[in-house]
């Protein structure tokens, strides 16, 4: 299993550019390339789902596998507005504490409080570039027409009190990709792996087996 930090994020280098998930993806296909994996079972979270999504659309003969996790096809008004009402008048470093912050890694469910703290700890830390080009990325993404060209086997995993990506995403997700198994998390957030690892661990290990 290799757990990639996309550009700007955790230990990845931050570009002044390209956040959006055209080159997130293609920091994929070159991150295999470096390493000779030919062909790959593919998941991604949120924005990291967008990014598997497009390279699997563009380069389905490298992706086995493709599940998709707290997904959207494309940014909903109302994410898109408050991140526009937030991000760039973001002070930076950014305050772990912040309000922004602690927002940002809200869940509906207990999360173990010193790994959501390391986790504000390193997004906090990401440069203005990264959080910028990241928010232009979002505001730009629509995939909607490239997912007909993805033909691997794909799993979408959604909470449904996924507080940026609602139903009404999810609805656009399955009438794009029919073929695709959805399964919902009742009661769980956008990360809902956090608050239900173990079942989300399993779910996604016995697709991927299959």
């Amino acid at each position: 299993i290799y757990a990639l930090d996309l550009r700007g994020h955790g230990a990845s280098d931050a570009p002044a550019c390209c956040y959006g998930v055209d080159s997130l993806a293609a920091d994929i296909g070159q991150f295999m390339d470096a390493l000779g994996i030919a062909r790959a079972d593919i998941v991604g979270h949120s924005l990291g789902s967008m990014a598997g999504a497009v390279f699997a659309a563009l380069n389905p003969e490298r992706v086995e596998s493709l599940v998709l996790v707290s997904s959207a096809l494309r940014t909903p008004p109302a994410t898109a507005e408050w991140l526009w009402a937030n991000v760039p008048g973001l002070t930076h470093p950014i305050d772990p504490d912040s309000q922004f912050m602690l927002d940002w890694y809200w869940n509906p469910n207990p999360v173990d409080e010193e790994f959501i703290r390391m986790e504000r700890q390193e997004s906090a830390a990401t440069p203005r570039p990264t959080w910028m080009g990241g928010l232009v990325g979002l505001t730009l993404a629509d995939w909607s027409y490239l997912a007909p060209r993805i033909t691997a086997p794909t799993l979408i995993i959604w909470g449904d009190q996924d507080s940026l990506f609602g139903p009404a995403e999810q609805e656009a997700l399955r009438a794009a990709l029919p073929q695709a198994r959805f399964e919902t998390f009742a009661g769980f957030g956008h990360n809902m792996m956090w608050e239900q690892p173990q079942a989300t661990g399993e779910m996604i290990a016995a697709f991927l087996a299959e």
